[in-house]
């Protein structure tokens, strides 16, 4: 049967015909064939496709989802009923979009039937009177009484059947012959948004299944394969990176995945008995054995599924800015899915051409073929665009695979596949072969076209043109060499999504970022007439204006590259009255100059307007130069035209600039707003005045004056001014912060380093520890009140606070962020405490602490009436409105309970507020009309700053406990721990019972009626069982009997019971004995790495999870259980496993391995015992689910993070966890760093509502290993970068920081009273058992941040600001140890958000009460907190390993006493050597930076970072440093003043005096310090443990091109090798091949150089023995006979060594001898390309 082409569809909508459908077009033949007991079936589907359009515009909207495949299915069916079934399919490429995913959801959803339910919702009320009542129980209202009674029927049935253990059978079921096999060659999944693709997923797979109707057994073989889409490079990146199997060759990686289905064998007599006694039974057959998926009495079954995953290959995943990117667009487009999404492609052109060059240009492309593709060559006018496709080319349809495959290919990109255009510029030759795949700058070279275009010959003749704008602009250019100022051009490839644009434009461009327009002038370097420039065709544009903010490029015949000479320009403002910027801008003193320059703007004369100013920069452009121009006098760069200062106002509060002598520079700044003065000349250092008009509406002014000199920022951007204000006669200062940001102009931000908040609705008054006069704070202030201290001297910066007419608190800091906590201010006449909370928190502009005074307790009414507190011994009632946060004040000393009163009823008992607690009243509502009782729930949260009190209705649950008697003839009586009565339950009655005093001890003693004087002491926090045994008065003999404890719904109920069958039923429903349906396993044995790339592009981090090693364990006898072996065995037996022998001896051990599966070892005593060789995987998961219940496990056995920066910084490894001491691990086995484990049970909720479902977390525990983090600044800096967005993408920064404002104003701006008083988010949740483990951490800092720092500014402001707000600064700090308590948590109901805010809580306060750690750790003291550490441990293990001997033998003993004296000296010398070592450190940072000089900060940094290894070195370390100190100090007094000079002329030279004469006393002290230093370090190396952290993986090489492709091992060596090489060099080459001569000598090509290199043990560094640039080779060089030596002769350098006492160069001779001939042959085409490259290049 064959079905030719069917068209199938599926409508979104069947009554509108601009609906969504899903179109399916496929062709089917199918064959059957029947021979006696064999059948065989074939079904071939072809050219299966699958579309998604709008049904009447399908031809125009139509969307791809699914590429055309082929599926051919074959079933064949033998004797026996053995069935096989192979399917194979073709290439499977399908594109997933969000459009895509909800078309085919409507359309799924057009064949589901829908119902609707509506559950009417019974509204609950507090006004039960029958809530506390006796209640009677029985069998319709108790859940646990109708499973006793089923469990009694299965009992029945077992006893029935005679053979209880014999019922059910988990044994394998007999094969059925099944076959599934399905195998797939290829398939692509593409994940896009706005129907571009961001992931690629690919890879192939082969799975097969055995008896898909019994124990189905599923084995699937998957490679993978995950890429994303670089629109800034017009290529893919590996996201998962493939497999490296040898150098540059690579495959997919593997993962394994295995399913196992478990029936459960039912025997036909247990089913018919089942379905006799009213069980359910499920498909009972006729055979001997039936499967029943899902019983309630089963008891250890395994679980109904199991699936398996794994790999043996490592997992190496890399994340860049443009993956994070991917993300983020990703996850935007997925959340945004709905129903009325359309399928509607854009109509986008791939390709735009912007011609911005000032004169006409011809493009050419090839034609595709296309019926509507543009003609092959077209002409653009200035500013004009037009779209055009590139030709396709011979493997066309294959450019994605090919993009897929140079992306996974470790060369480089060839450029004769990338695209290219060709342009023809008016006038000049035309440019081929322009680069338009990857986005960036492109500079080309142009040559005129009067002339041959050879570039030889266009270097040999002059050029004498005369070039006019509408005789408004001349330029002659006369008598110079055309190879001096042939003009260039730019080519800016942009790509928005995959919409890509080509912007042909001039090197040179302007950039107003001015909020005027302004006018652009233009002068010839021999005519000081200013010349706007304007256009030939003046319609098309107007260039000499430019708008505010926008950018604009100078015509191309409007350059001058000539040497020496210079662009003239002019800018004035774009309104009548200003005449043209003077001095004129110089192209060539932007260039050179390192200063901002400054032009003023005259005012014309007969105008009262005062001049105005501009700020000009020039950055150079990154560019890059594909035809290799001499690019050292080329002007490429961008002119911003900037105000000369610009003043963000911080405050909260507007701030009014006014100029000193004159009233037209006034101006009012919002607040979070900032303003452009360009009146303001920053070359004057003038004074503004600064001032707050009316502040607050309190009827005062604050005002001071400011100097703005920009030399004083340049050394210090941190300046303060001092506002003055008269209030009550008095003087009252506060001081502003002001920090510059000299860029772009001058950037002032003028902000307050103290926000005070006052939500306590009483009037506050602040004082610091030295100010005489105080700020008053009323709390009819709705703003934050400015503060700040004015002695600077930190220790003396604390602040007191006084609430109305009471007394000062004590003084408290207000610096740490992120601490809180409380304060009390006595009122004498009153006597009460006035207790007031305190928060300390950053800003969004992260320069401000936020200081907020809450009262210490908070009333939240979520009553539907208002209520009325008071304290106990208070008589003044408080209301508190509905949903309202209320201020309450207990009113007397240590008054510390509260008292509710509603309406006209009686108050009701005190509650305290001491503790975090919940407690159910039942409070007395009468009225004068009716007299009526409400029971309401009072939650009292304690926190560090404040209590806060939530009354609320009660709800089924809120009641401490339900006491239910269901003894047979005794009643049960209890009572608290402090009253003199018992409540009486008569048997089969239960009662809901809360505390009859809530203010005393919250206990409940329980007995039997008749025995009250053996009272028992309930226990239902958490569930349990108790046995116990009671005297029943009726029958006057023993009973036995139990209580239970457990959880009904939200209500914790104490049941006591002498029916075992209900005991069990009940603890049974509390452990959930059940099959599992699902246990899903995921393990990675090898390791798991991820890659962090930054945007530059290069490799920031590398984070990688180990495995274990080798694990020994012996099997325990009569159980099927593995116990470790202790270290020596395990190191014993490990060694004998390698030693490739079939039986080994050792220490009287025999140890037999013949079978790797039963491996055996033979103890001296002739005890044999059964070994295994395990170990712990990287990462381990494992989740288990059932009906109501879910359990997770999971592991990671080791995480590190290495520093792959290019300058490393101090520390290369950021994390790593630290091995336990030996005696700790001598009899343990190794533990993983996290392990995690959780079990959650969902319990159904009945009540009075409709029924919901609660989560009970019966285990959650988490524990973690001690761990060392080391980072430097400059590290935290990159990973910052890294995290943050491209800059194209930014949000306006000025309605940025306007929301950054508004958001820190917006709680202050509301009085508390008036804040909402809604419960926190989540739904509740029940801890039984929460525990996470304490902390202990080895914190190490640097301050060096060796990154760039126009890139990290911002950042490291921030993260200074973060550690001086904890007294810190940027200091190093080094092994200070952080030790923080548990957090544990049992019985307790809360709601996600309780939970997650009271752990963060608890951990940022143990962090904070351990910062004397800290502090004790700064290296500038030498670490006295670790002297003491080590000293402690030192001596510790003098006694400890001792004793741990003794206990074990003579021998051992005498091993321990060894250990301990050796860990002894090692920990006191160590520690004392170490402290000295970090002073010493510390003392020549300080020296190097009172130099001056930041690279010879940075070379020392890099310098001192390598520690010496042993005492030999750093004796040589430290010798050399010294002379090199006392050289440099020497020399710089003639060098600096000379290198001052060239750089900032007269200025710079007396700088470069100062710089010189201190350095010849800093430097060469410096020299002396570090050989001590690195003496020292030596001595120090010998006295410690080699933690064994090695590094990783060396950082990854990333290729010229800029594209990431897999990690290659050995460029990553030879790249690692050559910044060894060049570190002191300091070349800029590029590595290109190199190869391994010995383990210590390499030979190095790079795209300039050949390089030998040898390490020098003593120096423990690279070095070069010689080096040769490729010009100075003679000749192409050789292979000797022996081929394993490459020669060849080169010259040597004039300028190195004693060549340049020779008048004529030296030539020698080289040899290279490689290990191999295969290697020299692989060296020697590499050299070979590279000689070639350079002489015929």
């Amino acid at each position: 049967m064959v079905v030719n082409n069917p068209e199938l569809v599926f409508l979104s909508n069947h009554s509108n015909w601009k609906t969504q459908a899903l179109l399916l077009r496929t062709g089917v033949e199918l064959k059957f064939n029947q021979r006696e007991e064999q059948s065989a079936i074939q079904i071939k589907v072809e050219q299966i496709t699958l579309f998604i359009c709008q049904y009447l515009y399908r031809l125009s909207s139509i969307y791809l989802l699914l590429q055309p495949c082929d599926v051919i299915m074959l079933y064949n069916k033998t004797e026996g009923e053995k069935e096989n079934v192979d399917l194979n399919i073709s290439d499977l490429v399908f594109n997933i979009s969000p459009e895509s995913l909800n078309v085919m959801v409507v359309v799924s959803g057009q064949f589901a039937a829908t119902e609707t339910i509506n559950a009417a919702k019974k509204e609950h009320t507090a006004y039960a009177y029958n809530l506390w009542n006796m209640e009677c129980i029985d069998e319709t209202n108790r859940w646990y009484l109708r499973q006793a009674a089923q469990s009694l029927i299965q009992e029945n049935m077992k006893h029935l059947l005679g053979h209880e253990s014999d019922i059910f059978s988990f044994k394998q079921m007999e094969p059925l012959g099944q076959t599934f096999i399905l195998n797939m060659d290829t398939f692509k999944l593409t994940l896009e948004a706005d129907y571009e693709p961001l992931v690629v997923i690919t890879g192939h797979t082969t799975c097969k299944v055995k008896d898909w109707g019994g124990a189905m057994l599923v084995d699937l073989d998957l490679s993978l394969d995950a890429n994303y889409y670089s629109y800034s490079l017009g290529t893919f990146e590996p996201l998962l990176e493939q497999v490296e199997v040898a150098d540059g060759k690579y495959r997919m990686l593997n993962v394994t995945c295995t399913v196992k289905k478990c029936p459960v064998v039912v025997s036909n007599e247990a089913a018919h008995i089942m379905q006799m006694l009213g069980a359910e039974a499920s498909e009972m057959d006729t055979a001997s054995q039936s499967s029943v998926d899902s019983m309630d009495i089963l008891e250890n079954a395994p679980p109904l599924y199991e699936i398996h995953v794994t790999s043996d290959d490592k997992l190496l995943l890399t994340l860049t800015n443009s993956a994070l990117k991917n993300f983020q667009v990703l996850s935007e487009a997925w959340s945004g899915v709905s129903d009325d999404m359309r399928i509607e492609p854009r109509a986008v052109s791939p390709l735009m051409v912007h011609n911005l060059c000032g004169v006409n240009i011809t493009v050419r492309a090839k034609q595709d073929g296309s019926r509507n593709a543009p003609p092959p060559e077209f002409q653009l006018e200035h500013d004009e665009k037009q779209g055009l496709k590139l030709e396709a080319t011979k493997r066309g349809k294959d450019r994605g695979k090919r993009a897929l495959e140079r992306s996974h290919s470790s060369k480089g990109t060839d450029i004769s596949d990338a695209a290219t255009i060709s342009v023809k510029i008016e006038g000049y030759e035309e440019i081929k072969d322009v680069q338009i795949v990857q986005a960036g700058l492109y500079i080309y070279g142009l040559i005129p076209a009067m002339k041959t275009n050879s570039r030889r010959e266009v270097e040999r003749y002059t050029l004498k043109r005369e070039v006019t704008y509408l005789d408004r602009l001349k330029l002659q250019l006369t008598n110079m060499e055309t190879s001096s100022f042939v003009r260039n051009v730019l080519v800016e490839v942009t790509v928005v999504r995959s919409s890509k644009t080509v912007t042909i434009r001039s090197p040179l461009n302007f950039h107003n970022k001015q909020r005027v327009p302004v006018r652009l002038w233009y002068s010839a370097p021999d005519d000081s007439t200013n010349r706007e420039l304007v256009t030939v065709d003046i319609k098309s544009f107007q260039v000499s204006r430019i708008e505010a903010g926008a950018k604009y490029s100078v015509p191309l015949d409007a350059q001058i590259c000539g040497t020496g000479d210079s662009h003239h320009f002019h800018i004035s403002p774009d309104i009548d009255g200003h005449s043209p910027s003077f001095p004129p801008l110089s192209t060539s003193k932007l260039k050179n100059d390192t200063h901002h320059f400054v032009a003023s703007y005259p005012a014309t004369r007969g105008t009262e307007l005062l001049p105005e100013h501009g700020s000009f920069s020039m950055q150079p452009l990154n560019v890059r130069n594909p035809s290799r121009l001499n690019l050292q006098n080329a002007l490429y760069h961008t002119i911003s035209i900037n105000p000369p200062v610009i003043i963000c106002n911080k405050l909260p509060v507007t701030l009014r600039i006014q100029g000193i002598g004159t009233t037209m520079l006034s101006r009012d700044i919002p607040a979070g707003q900032r303003e452009h003065f360009n009146m303001i000349d920053t070359s004057t250092d003038p004074s503004i005045i600064l001032r707050i008009i009316n502040y607050h509406d309190m009827g005062f002014d604050w005002s001071g004056e400011f100097n703005i000199d920009v030399k004083k920022f340049e050394e210090n951007s941190q300046q303060y001014v001092t506002m003055t204000a008269s209030v009550n006669n008095l003087t009252n200062r506060v001081t502003l912060g002001v920090v510059a940001k000299v860029t772009d102009g001058l950037i002032l931000t003028v902000y307050s380093s103290y926000w005070m908040v006052n939500c306590t609705g009483k009037q506050l008054h602040y004082q610091g520890i030295t100010d005489s006069s105080e700020i008053l704070d009323p709390p009819t202030i709705q703003q934050p009140m400015l503060f700040s201290f004015l002695h600077t001297d930190k220790s003396k910066q604390k602040l007191r606070v006084k609430v109305e007419r009471a007394g000062w608190s004590e003084y408290f800091n207000i610096d740490t962020v992120g601490s809180s906590g409380s304060i009390r201010s006595f009122d004498e006449e009153n006597d009460c405490y006035y207790e007031v909370g305190v928060t300390i928190a950053l800003s969004n502009i992260q320069l401000t602490n936020i200081v907020t005074f809450y009262p210490r307790f908070q009333v939240i009414n979520e009553l539907h009436f208002p209520i009325t507190v008071r304290g106990e011994l208070s008589s003044e009632l408080t209301e508190c409105r509905c949903n309202k946060v209320t201020p309450f004040w207990p009113g007397c000393k240590d008054d510390h309970s509260l008292v509710v009163k509603i309406r006209k009823g009686k108050p009701t008992m005190a509650i305290p507020l001491h503790t975090t607690q919940q407690t159910v009243i039942r409070a007395d509502a009468s009225t004068d009309e009716a007299c009526s009782f409400i029971s309401i729930v009072v939650f009292v949260d304690v926190r560090t700053a404040t209590t806060e009190i939530r009354i609320g209705t009660y709800y089924l649950g809120a009641a401490p406990v339900r006491i239910e008697n269901l003894l047979s003839e005794s009643s049960i009586c209890f009572k608290q721990h402090s009253a003199m009565s018992f409540v009486t339950v008569p048997p089969h009655n239960s009662i809901l019972y809360t505390w009859d005093f809530p203010d005393k001890k919250r206990e409940l003693y329980w007995c039997v009626q008749g025995d009250e004087k053996n009272q028992k002491k309930a226990d239902f926090v958490k569930d349990n069982c108790v046995s116990f045994v009671y005297h029943d008065l009726l029958s006057q003999r023993q009973r036995k009997a139990q209580v239970v404890s457990f959880l009904d719904g939200l209500q914790r109920v104490l049941l006591f019971t002498d029916n075992l069958n209900v005991a069990d039923c009940v603890g049974q429903e509390v452990i959930k004995i059940e099959q599992s349906h699902l246990l899903f396993e995921l393990s990675f044995p090898q390791a798991i790495g991820v890659s962090l790339v930054d945007g530059t592009p290069q490799e920031v981090s590398y984070i990688q999870l180990d495995s274990s090693g080798a694990i020994w364990e012996r099997k325990l006898k009569k159980r099927d259980r593995y116990k470790y072996l202790c270290t020596q065995i395990s190191e014993s037996l490990e060694t004998a496993f390698n030693a490739d022998k079939a039986v080994v001896e050792f220490d009287e051990h025999s140890f037999d391995m013949r079978n790797e599966e039963d491996m055996v070892l033979t103890y001296p005593d002739s005890n044999c015992v059964t070994v295994r060789r395990t170990y712990l995987p990287a990462l381990w998961l494992q989740y288990t689910s059932s009906p109501s219940q879910n359990n997770i496990h999971f592991k990671i056995n080791r995480i590190q993070i290495d520093n792959q920066l290019r300058d490393g910084g101090e520390f290369r490894h950021v994390f790593y966890p630290i091995a336990p001491p030996s005696h700790a691990i001598a009899q343990q086995p190794p533990k993983p760093l996290v392990e995690f484990a959780m079990i959650k049970q969902s319990t159904s909720v009945e009540g009075e509502q409709e029924q919901s479902v609660l989560d009970h977390y019966k285990y959650v525990k988490m524990l973690v290993q001690e761990f060392h983090i080391k980072v430097d600044a400059g590290f935290l800096m990159s990973v910052m970068n890294f995290l943050k967005v491209d800059d194209d993408d930014i949000v306006d920064i000025e309605k940025q920081e306007l929301e950054w404002l508004e958001e820190d104003l917006k709680l202050s701006r509301t009085a508390l009273n008036d804040r909402d008083g809604g419960d926190e988010g989540g739904s509740p949740v029940f801890l039984d058992e929460l525990h996470l483990s304490p902390l202990k951490i080895h914190v190490s800092f640097s301050p060096e941040n060796n990154t760039d720092s126009h890139q990290v500014h911002l950042q490291e402001d921030t993260l200074a600001l973060y550690l001086k707000s904890f007294g810190l600064g940027l200091v190093a700090i080094n092994d200070a140890v952080l030790k923080l308590a548990y957090y544990d948590a049992t019985g307790q109901l809360v709601t996600q958000a309780q939970l997650q805010d009271r752990v963060t809580k608890h951990y940022i306060h143990e962090t904070l009460t351990q910062l004397y750690a800290v502090v004790f750790g700064l290296d500038i003291l030498g670490n006295p907190y670790g002297l003491a550490q080590n000293i402690k441990e030192g001596t510790k293990d003098l006694f400890y390993e001792p004793y741990q001997g003794m206990v074990q033998g003579p021998r051992e003993f005498a091993e321990g006493v060894v250990i301990g004296m050796n860990s002894f000296l090692r920990h006191s010398v160590g520690g004392i050597v170490g402290a000295a070592s970090k002073i010493s450190r510390s003392l020549g940072k300080g020296l190097a930076k009172l130099t001056f000089d930041e690279e010879y900060q940075k070379q020392r940094a890099r310098r001192m970072a390598q520690k010496p290894a042993h005492i030999g070195e750093g004796l040589v370390r430290g010798g050399k440093s010294f002379l090199m100190g006392l050289y440099h100090g020497v020399t710089g007094v003639v060098v600096k003043p000379v290198e001052g000079a060239a750089q900032d002329g007269v200025e710079g030279f007396l700088k470069g005096v100062g710089k010189g004469l201190v350095g010849a006393v800093t430097r060469p002290l410096g020299g002396i310090n570090d050989m001590i230093t690195y003496t020292i370090d030596g001595i120090h190396h010998h006295t410690q443990i080699d933690e064994g952290i090695m590094v990783l993986r060396h950082p990854r090489y990333i290729q010229p091109d800029k594209i990431l492709r897999p990690y290659n091992t050995t460029q990553s060596e030879g790249k690692y090798l050559l910044s060894e090489v060049t570190r002191h060099n300091h070349w800029s080459d590029t590595y290109y091949h190199h190869s391994l001569l010995t383990t210590k000598s390499t030979f190095i090509l790079t795209d300039q150089r050949c390089v030998l290199s040898e390490y020098d043990d003593v120096m423990n560094q690279w070095k070069v023995e010689w080096a040769h640039v490729y010009q100075d080779i003679e000749r192409i060089p050789s292979i000797m006979e022996n081929g394993s030596c490459i020669v060849f002769s080169a010259f040597m350098d004039p300028n190195v060594g004693f060549s340049k006492f020779f008048k004529n160069r030296r030539k020698k001779t080289r040899m290279v001898v490689l290990p191999s001939p295969e290697e020299t042959q692989l060296l020697y085409r590499e050299f070979k390309k590279r000689y070639i490259h350079h002489h015929d290049g």
